[in-house]
Parts: structure tokens; sequence; C-alpha cells
């Protein structure tokens, strides 16, 4: 039985002053992304989920990932957030951890 667990990693979500939302990762983590991860952020107690479009590689070890736009960041500005990581686990597993 495969049970869907979520694990966090804190990030700084930048914005640049074209608007592109992104954050720098590096290779630990790299490894760690799947389809269909995803930036969580606070902006006014509300939670908003941000997907990832792309990842570049910028030099060894550093990696930006590039989220979908959203009009509540303002351009230049850097906000906390967390980088959520889905991953697929056995019900046993679980356990036994």
């Amino acid at each position: 039985m495969q049970i869907r667990v979520y694990k966090s990693v804190a990030i700084t979500i930048q914005v640049d002053k074209d608007n592109k939302i992104f954050t720098l990762i590096n290779s630990d983590i790299y490894y760690q992304l799947k389809k269909g991860d995803y930036a969580k952020f606070i902006f006014n107690k509300e939670a908003i989920n941000l997907e990832i479009v792309k990842i570049i590689s910028l030099k060894q070890d550093i990696f930006e990932i590039e989220f979908t736009k959203t009009p509540f960041l303002k351009p230049q500005t850097q906000i906390l957030g967390q980088l959520i990581l889905k991953d697929n686990d056995s019900f046993l597993k679980l356990f036994l951890n």
C-alpha cells in the first residue's frame, strides 16, 4: 500500500524586476524533486502555492527553480516560503523508521 508523504524545505522566494519568481537550490534538493512538487508561502494569512515551471543548472551544485507567476508578489522582493516535496512511501516503512 502506497502513502503520499510530503517533506518541506525552507527557501527564499525571490522576484526580479521582470516579475520572474525563482529560488536557488543545491543538488541535495534537486535530486529529491519530482513532477508536481511546488512551493508554498503565506500572504495576508492565506497559503499560496506556486508550481515549478522550469529548473536551470547555473553552475555545479547550484540550480535555479522558476515558478508560476502570481500577482501577490511585487518586483524586486523576497519572501520566505517552503518547497513541498512529494514522496510515495509504503505503509510498512512509516512504522519501521
